[in-house]
């Protein structure tokens, strides 16, 4: 589903983000990969946001979704300290790339 069926749906809705708003996002990313939270629509937009490249990074971060659910709602202990570290390197990873995709799309924001 495109981001313009989104915005068809209600889902979304055009923005002109600040400066302010996108330093204050990053700083949310920066508490959320503490937290090592992940949210469904944010994932599903990645490719549609930083280009079809991140399909499959969207696709890994929907299965991490997906485990943490499981593990908060059905059992305990199926997510190994590996998965973790895993994906907190992933995320900080996929932050740096954002960070770029900023600096070259929409310098003015960061």
């Amino acid at each position: 589903m495109s981001l313009a069926e989104w915005e068809k749906h209600g889902w979304l809705r055009p923005h002109k983000p600040s400066k302010e708003e996108v330093t204050n996002l990053l700083e949310i990313v920066d508490r959320d990969l503490k937290d090592a939270l992940a949210h469904f629509r944010t994932l599903q937009a990645l490719p549609e946001i930083l280009g079809t490249q991140h399909k499959a990074n969207a696709d890994y971060l929907d299965t991490c979704r997906k485990k943490r659910n499981e593990t908060e709602y059905d059992f305990a202990g199926n997510v190994s300290s590996d998965e973790v570290a895993e994906l907190m390197k992933f995320c900080v990873e996929l932050k740096s790339e954002t960070l770029a995709w900023l600096k070259k799309n929409h310098p003015k924001l960061i």
